[in-house]
């Protein structure tokens, strides 16, 4: 099964200070939608993470990886945002760090040059900051995709 274990560190920085003319929040102009994973309610703003993962071939055709993403807002003066760069919570209603955690399995098919496709499975949990911020549910997401090659 070749098991291969992989750890990831992200850290973008946040504004230290709203109110200031200044925006210090971290900007990657084009980020790419699978930013932390195959499906993320969260961009690449003000944030730190770390992303444990596991990898497993179960075939020569199909592959299993499980990961799990953790992530706490890098600035508390600065709130979260969207993969697009828009505001989902302001960072006025807490002062607690952590966002939240996502769980993710991806399984993956490849059969040589013509064809590749997957299924995933994420479901993110909110933390205390979406808590105290606003309406904060437990999401689920599932994707299918494929790509023919030609």
């Amino acid at each position: 099964m070749q098991p291969r274990l992989g750890l990831k560190a992200n850290i973008a920085s946040g504004d230290s200070n709203p109110r200031d003319d200044r925006l210090e929040t971290f900007n990657p102009l084009f980020p790419r939608a699978k930013y932390f994973g195959e499906l993320t309610p969260i961009g690449p703003f003000n944030l730190m993470n770390l992303h444990p993962s596991l990898d497993l071939a179960l075939s020569d055709e199909f592959s299993l990886s499980a990961s799990a993403l953790a992530f706490w807002r890098e600035s508390l003066d600065d709130g979260v945002y969207d993969l697009t760069g828009g505001l989902l919570r302001s960072g006025a209603a807490s002062k607690a760090r952590y966002v939240g955690t996502q769980g993710e399995l991806v399984l993956s098919y490849s059969s040589g040059r013509s064809f590749e496709g997957l299924i995933s499975y994420s479901l993110f949990r909110p933390g205390p900051f979406l808590k105290d911020s606003g309406p904060a549910k437990t999401i689920h997401f599932a994707g299918m995709e494929g790509v023919f090659k030609f």
